[in-house]
């Protein structure tokens, strides 16, 4: 029988102790996540009414974008994460507003408890309509609008801010940053029972080491405003009413 040498048996020896230690300290990992918070990117406001509103039915509307600011228009070599072309070539962040409101409804869609209206329904309406945007918010809107898709609650929301990474993958001049806001109207009335605004810009993990922390918060790498996007829906739809928040 081949003899093992003694750094052999010490290296089995160490890994076995590493192994030992890890057992606990990941117990212990868990327990510091629960008490480590990371700045504010989403501020959440429930309004009482929506502890008297039963939700079976939901829609999402195409989110409402903002006119594309000047100094942006004229970065030429600046492309749109969500379609590919220059930003300058954008009136708006429309694609990037739908792009959104796709994603809100693909991940509600595997986690609520109640039914989200397909996006195929709710553009129909929309169209056979003709309604702008701008009137997504208004009371008669919303009450008249729901009723006919058959839904409970009409989600509105407004991109905010969509800012490309300019730069690559590991090194930029300038991080992407996204804000977006999604607000919750009960169709019976119009009421308001529920909104979220969500804003953040990408920052390096050594000025927020309490990432390490946040499986989901860690950046490794640069993201596009879509990835930046995708990620936030992801969050936002963790809080929304009637979803249960993963063991």
């Amino acid at each position: 029988m081949r003899r093992l040498s003694g750094m052999t048996v010490l290296g089995g020896v160490l890994a076995g102790l590493l192994f030992l230690l890890l057992i606990p300290s990941c117990r212990m990992v868990r327990e510091l996540m629960k008490g480590v918070e990371l700045p504010r990117y989403m501020q959440v406001r429930r309004s009482p009414e929506l502890k008297k509103t039963e939700i079976r039915s939901i829609a999402v509307l195409p989110m409402i974008a903002p006119p594309i600011a000047k100094a942006d228009r004229q970065k030429e070599d600046l492309l749109c994460s969500f379609c590919g072309r220059p930003v300058a070539e954008h009136r708006n962040f429309r694609e990037a507003g739908e792009r959104i409101s796709s994603y809100l409804y693909e991940d509600l869609r595997k986690v609520a408890p109640y039914r989200v209206i397909s996006p195929e329904k709710v553009h129909l309406r929309l169209a056979v309509e003709k309604v702008p945007p701008e009137r997504y918010r208004n009371l008669t809107f919303i009450k008249r609008f729901g009723r006919e898709l058959g839904a409970d609650v009409l989600v509105v929301g407004e991109v905010l801010r969509v800012r490309e990474r300019r730069g690559g993958r590991y090194s930029v001049v300038e991080p992407a940053s996204i804000s977006f806001r999604l607000v919750l109207y009960r169709v019976k009335d119009g009421r308001e029972i529920f909104s979220v605004d969500y804003d953040e810009t990408q920052r390096p993990l050594n000025e927020e080491p309490q990432r390490f922390f946040h499986p989901s918060r860690i950046r490794f790498r640069w993201q596009t405003a879509e990835e930046l996007a995708r990620a936030a829906v992801k969050e936002v739809v963790k809080v929304f009413p009637g979803v249960q928040p993963a063991p």
